[in-house]
């Protein structure tokens, strides 16, 4: 019966160690998080929470959940998620709930929900977590937008565009290139360029420009490609290649634009000839007029400006320029006509045009002096520059758009910096509060404390100096974040020596062989500078403590336009498949509780280096050490 007895106390001591760890980790939870009960009323909720939507525990457990604050989470979707989904499923994910909340104004929420296993005598709690997802949901906004406008640009666009991926597949292509190669988006997307259609773009001039000269350059322009292409006949295209920059572990993309020169190459080599220029007059895509230099007359008007104007082309002969209102407000009369062709060259944007049927649109007038068969003629070319003129101005609208997006994202970040800022500062008087009344305890009443008392008291202490530490560690990082650099010539190795001397000063007991390679000059802000390498050397004193003879070796190399500096060490090291998390705050991929730390300053000192234009990153591997490279801009590569 003792044995029954003992594996109950056992049993009841597992479960509570089990609940104070759960508990430990809702506490150390960042996003709100409350627990309920069967009847959705709250049993608690963490400090998260309480801090985030105002209120206390008081205030809020015991209560149904929609009725805490006041009444802030009486919302219509909450109630269908928890009554009706929630008990169906036993858990919900990902759930958004827009809503205007006291103290925090309109949010977007993220909710997740979990029904807690428990033994059939224990009654119904789940659990329902609460994400503020405002600015992300702000920022995929700015992106999508952003996105949308590119896309829009590239559907526009009149000459035919297409993606392809590093092996020459297509990936897209726009309405103009579908449309001018009569092919359709399920024949194309998918295939080698050289396959689509029928073969057409198997062409030897195209294959060695995208597989030899692109890879080699990022970009070729202006190439022309003579070919009989089906649906079209003989056309000279000219390409325009590029390679797009891409973050390392996105693949490569390159778009290649295509634009039919056939009519252009046509016209220089027939200008001379009257017939190619006939050719030319009337497959043109301008409004064209011929007018006789010496009487303003119209003496031939090509198929495309009546077509663009809806006048017939009897009404156009024979008529003046003035009389069909073509320059309206700039020549009205014979004498104005003269006086403006004496200057054989006339071009006007944005002219304003009344077609037959009334419209009004927007022209850009061009026109010059030849001679034909000895005959002096002034040709005026007429472009509708309407909807460009629109799409300008939409363009215009999306850049100002976009403009003030980046605005609002910077005074995000700013009022974050700011605010990690205040928060650490504020932290500070409660702590040295815990840390004080902990230390009067133990001095005043340290004969009547027994060991089980002390060892509290001891471990308060120390979690008042971790913190401390954690408060000078966010201070460093949000003045790393906010302070202006200030650049100057720095030797780095005076700066890497006054620090190797103090870590020897500290560590007098320990067997370090420090080993500085030269480290010449850099433009930088001297303080930031100690911060990176204070912290980087910090890192390799602390990770080599299991060794008996510790080496750290610090050097750098000058490349091209930049200066990569290097702390290599014989320590613990790393697996490299953390190393993503090592310059993420808070995130510790040591878990031996000898290495303490509070995750804070391999993010400092990316911060540092990228506000300096650099670059920073690890190699380690476990049991066999780690180094860490960083680069900073040349002295010449500095800008002011």
């Amino acid at each position: 019966m003792q044995n029954v007895t003992d594996l109950e106390q056992q049993t009841e001591r597992t479960v509570q160690d089990a609940r104070e760890y759960a508990g430990s980790i809702v506490e150390t939870l960042r996003e709100p998080l409350i627990v309920l009960d069967a009847d959705l009323k709250v049993i608690s909720a963490n400090r998260s929470f309480y801090q985030t939507f105002k209120t206390k525990p008081e205030e809020t457990e015991g209560k149904l959940v929609y009725d805490i604050g006041n009444q802030q989470w009486n919302i219509p979707k909450l109630r269908e998620l928890l009554e009706e989904i929630l008990p169906k499923n036993t858990s919900f994910d990902n759930f958004e709930v827009e809503h205007d909340f006291p103290h925090l104004g309109k949010r977007i929420m993220l909710l997740n929900a979990r029904l807690v296993p428990q033994p059939p005598a224990k009654p119904r709690i789940m659990l329902l977590a609460i994400e503020d997802i405002t600015e992300r949901k702000q920022v995929e906004q700015i992106a999508n937008d952003a996105r949308e406008y590119a896309e829009s640009i590239v559907e526009t666009l009149r000459e035919p565009l297409i993606v392809l991926d590093a092996d020459l597949k297509v990936i897209s292509a726009n309405r103009t290139f579908y449309q001018t190669f009569k092919t359709k988006p399920e024949e194309t997307e998918g295939k080698l360029v050289y396959d689509i259609g029928n073969q057409q773009w198997n062409i030897p001039k195209l294959r060695e420009l995208l597989e030899e000269i692109l890879p080699k350059n990022t970009s070729f322009d202006n190439f022309e490609v003579e070919h009989d292409f089906p649906h079209l006949g003989k056309r000279i295209m000219l390409l325009n290649a590029r390679l797009l920059p891409q973050p390392p572990a996105k693949p490569r993309i390159m778009l290649l634009a295509i634009e039919d020169i056939t009519e252009r190459k046509w016209a220089e080599a027939l200008r001379t000839s009257e017939i190619r220029y006939r050719r030319l007059f009337e497959s043109a895509k301008d409004g064209i007029i011929i007018l006789d230099a010496e009487t303003g007359m119209i003496v031939d008007a090509n198929p495309f400006l009546i077509e663009m104007l809806g006048y017939s082309k009897e009404q156009f002969l024979g008529k003046s320029i003035w009389e069909m209102g073509l320059l309206k407000g700039i020549v009205t009369n014979k004498d104005k006509f003269m006086e403006l062709q004496r200057q054989e060259y006339v071009r006007y944007e944005d002219l304003p045009l009344k077609t037959a049927d009334g419209r009004r649109i927007e022209v850009e007038f061009v026109s010059n002096v030849y001679v034909v068969d000895h005959q002096k003629v002034i040709q005026c070319n007429i472009r509708d520059i309407t909807e460009r003129k629109q799409m300008e101005h939409k363009l215009n609208e999306a850049y100002q758009k976009i403009k003030t997006h980046t605005k609002e994202l910077e005074m995000i970040n700013e009022n974050l910096d700011s605010f990690a800022y205040s928060v650490s500062h504020d932290l500070r008087t409660p702590l040295r509060a815990i840390s004080g009344f902990a230390q009067v305890l133990k001095d005043t009443h340290g004969d009547k404390i027994d060991e089980e008392m002390r060892h509290y008291l001891n471990r308060i202490s120390e979690g008042a100096q971790k913190m401390g530490q954690l408060i000078d560690d966010l201070l460093g990082f949000s003045r790393a974040t906010r302070s202006e650099i200030k650049y100057k010539t720095i030797n780095v190795e005076n700066i890497v020596n006054d620090l190797v001397k103090a870590y020897r000063d500290v560590e007098p007991d320990r067997d370090i062989e420090f080993i500085v390679n030269p480290l010449g000059e850099v433009e930088a802000d001297k303080e930031m500078l100690k911060v990176v390498f204070s912290n980087l050397l910090q890192n390799a004193v602390k990770f080599t403590i299991d060794r008996k003879k510790a080496r750290i070796e610090i050097g750098s190399e000058q490349k091209e336009d930049h200066i990569q500096f290097y702390v290599k060490d014989n320590g613990i090291g790393f697996d490299m498949k953390y190393k993503d998390k090592l310059f993420v705050a808070f995130q510790r991929i040591q878990t031996d509780q000898r290495f303490t730390g509070t995750g804070i300053g391999l993010t400092t000192v990316k911060r540092i280096v990228t506000k300096h234009g650099g670059n920073i990153w690890a190699n380690g591997e476990v049991d066999k050490g780690a180094e860490f490279y960083f680069t900073l801009p040349s002295k010449t590569h500095v800008k002011d």
